[in-house]
């Protein structure tokens, strides 16, 4: 089972995920970042949670055994190719067990270093 869980309320999510792992339910939990590029951010007016967060929770996780989705989105307006770099080396780095990259149409980008140029 997979369960996609709201990224800025995780203070539960934890103990969710041992009530439903002592029930025998395999779950992974999902979370999306969409990017941890502020200025990204900015541009499709989004926040996120914090890096320090999220660090923790992937954390409190993996010691569990429990595995963690990490969701970014590469092509976002104002993303250039270092911050989906930056992206893709932080959730690897947190060794989450995958992460789920979608793509964006990157042709209505118009910072001319996106990574549609």
């Amino acid at each position: 089972m997979i369960i996609n869980v709201a990224k800025n309320t995780t203070k539960h999510l934890v103990k969710i995920m041992d009530v439903l792992s002592d029930a025998g339910i395999r779950v992974f939990m999902s979370i999306s970042l969409q990017t941890t590029d502020e200025r990204t951010l900015g541009s499709i007016h989004r926040s996120k949670i914090s890096t320090d967060h999220y660090r923790r929770l992937a954390a409190a996780l993996r010691r569990r055994g429990h595995p963690l989705i990490g969701e970014l989105m590469i092509g976002l307006p104002g993303q250039t190719v270092d911050s989906a770099h930056g992206d893709l080396q932080f959730v690897f780095g947190l060794r989450s067990a995958t992460a789920n990259i979608g793509d964006t149409d990157a042709s209505e980008q118009s910072d001319e270093r996106a990574l549609s140029s």
